[in-house]
């Protein structure tokens, strides 16, 4: 599945994306290809990522995916989803007591993914235990 996404990943078109999350500046350096028409190895990626996913909540549904392109060179970022207030107020309407959820995956061997501990807030959802 990985060599399959990788050949997609590189097949397709990217656009430059915001330089600084929520600013007005696109870096040339980071560039982004938003998956219209799901392929059998999009397809694929989904079924695993829902296989690994129910234990935590069974209804989360991924919906939107997305390849990232990054280039060396200028400064460290980290590669996530943006989501402004405004969606997650949508999402909270559609999904009472849910909010949208970024995965990230290295397709290529030797990448290094780093955490940058300002950029993630973290939600606690009250579980029913009873």
């Amino acid at each position: 599945m990985v060599d399959k996404l990788l050949s997609e990943g590189k097949a397709r078109t990217y656009e430059p994306v915001f330089k600084t999350v929520g600013g007005d500046e696109d870096g040339g350096l980071r560039q982004q290809s938003r998956v219209s028409r799901r392929s059998a190895a999009i397809a694929n990626l989904r079924n695993a990522i829902c296989d690994i996913t129910t234990c935590l909540d069974p209804a989360w549904n991924p919906t939107v995916f997305s390849f990232m392109l990054l280039f060396p060179g200028g400064d460290e970022q980290e590669p996530h989803q943006d989501y402004p207030n405004e969606v997650i107020a949508t999402a909270a309407k559609k999904k009472t007591g849910r909010i949208p959820a970024s995965a990230i995956f290295a397709l290529e061997e030797e990448t290094i993914l780093r955490v940058f501990s300002g950029c993630f807030t973290t939600v606690r959802i009250p579980w029913d235990t009873a």
